[in-house]
C-alpha cells in the first residue's frame, strides 16, 4: 500500500483545517465545501461525492463535538430530542435522492441558502422572541431531508433556529447542533453506502480514496478541534453575520454547481 501513495493530494490537509474551522465555529456543514472539491477538483461521481463529504464529516464534527464538549456548549437534553427527528429526516432524504435529478435540488436549495443568508446579515440584531422547541424539531426534520438528499442543510437551518431561543448563546447554537449533526451523518454514511451502492466504487477506487482520507482526517480533526473556541470568542450579533455570510457563499457555490450540472 505504502508504493501507492501520493503527496499530490497533500492540499487536502490545509484546506481540511480551513473548512472544519468555519463549519464547527458557525455550525453548519462542512460538506458545502467538499462536495463542490470532490465533485470539480477531483473530478468524482456526483453521489459519490455526496457520501464522500459526508463521510468526511464525521472525522470533523466527530472532532467538533469533542471540542464543544470541553467548551460545554452542547445543550445535549435538547440534542438529543432534536437529533431524532433529523435522523428521520436524513433517511428519508436518501431514499427521495433517488427520484430527483440533483442538480435541480442543488439550484433550488442553494438560492435558500443564499437568499438566508442575506437576511441573516440584514436581522443581525438579537431578536428576542423564542422560536420554541417544536419549531426546531420541523426545523430539524426538513434539514435532514435536506442532508440526506444532497449532503447539506440541517446544520445551516438548525443553528439559526437555536440562536433564536432565548438565553442560549452563538456557542451553545453551534455546538448543540454540531453534534445533531453528527448524528444524523452517521445515520446518512451508513444508510447512503447500502441503498445507494456506493460500496461499489469504493471497492473499485480504493487506492484514490485511502490517498484521499489519508490527508483530509488529520485536516479536518485540527480544524474541528480549533472551530470551537472561535465561536465561542464572538458576540451573538457578530456570530449571526458571520453564518449568514458563510451561508451567501455556500449559496454561490451551490448555485454554481447546479447550474452547471456538475
Amino acid at each position: 500500500m505504502i508504493e501507492n501513495f501520493s503527496w499530490q493530494y497533500v492540499w487536502l490537509f490545509p484546506a481540511g483545517i480551513a473548512i472544519a474551522i468555519i463549519a464547527m465555529s458557525a455550525g453548519i456543514s462542512g460538506a458545502n465545501f467538499w462536495t463542490p472539491v470532490y465533485l470539480v477538483v477531483l473530478g468524482l461521481d456526483t453521489r459519490v461525492s455526496f457520501w464522500l463529504a459526508m463521510f468526511t464529516m464525521l472525522f470533523g464534527f466527530g472532532a467538533g463535538t469533542i471540542g464543544h464538549y470541553c467548551q460545554r456548549t452542547i445543550m445535549f437534553p435538547q440534542a438529543f430530542r432534536h437529533a431524532l427527528y433529523a435522523v428521520v429526516g436524513v433517511l428519508s432524504g436518501v431514499l427521495i435522492a433517488g427520484f430527483f435529478k440533483e442538480n435541480i435540488l442543488v439550484i433550488l436549495f442553494g438560492f435558500f441558502v443564499f437568499l438566508y443568508g442575506f437576511y441573516m446579515i440584514y436581522k443581525a440584531k438579537v431578536d428576542q422572541s423564542s422560536s420554541g422547541l417544536t419549531i426546531c424539531r420541523t426545523v430539524a426534520l426538513i434539514g435532514g431531508v435536506l442532508q440526506g438528499m444532497i449532503a447539506t442543510g440541517l446544520g445551516k437551518l438548525l443553528t439559526p433556529c437555536f440562536l433564536r431561543q432565548t438565553g442560549v448563546s452563538p456557542a451553545q447554537a453551534a455546538g448543540t447542533s454540531v453534534f445533531i449533526v453528527l448524528i444524523a451523518d452517521l445515520f446518512a454514511v451508513s444508510f447512503s453506502l447500502i441503498y445507494l451502492n456506493i460500496s461499489y466504487f469504493l471497492y473499485n477506487n480504493i487506492i484514490l480514496i485511502i490517498n484521499i482520507v489519508i490527508f483530509v482526517a488529520p485536516g479536518v480533526i485540527v480544524g474541528g478541534l480549533l472551530g470551537p473556541k472561535i465561536s465561542k470568542a464572538m458576540s451573538r450579533e457578530g456570530f449571526k453575520r458571520y453564518v449568514g455570510a458563510m451561508l451567501v457563499f455556500v449559496g454561490v457555490v451551490i448555485l454554481y454547481r447546479g447550474m452547471h450540472g456538475y
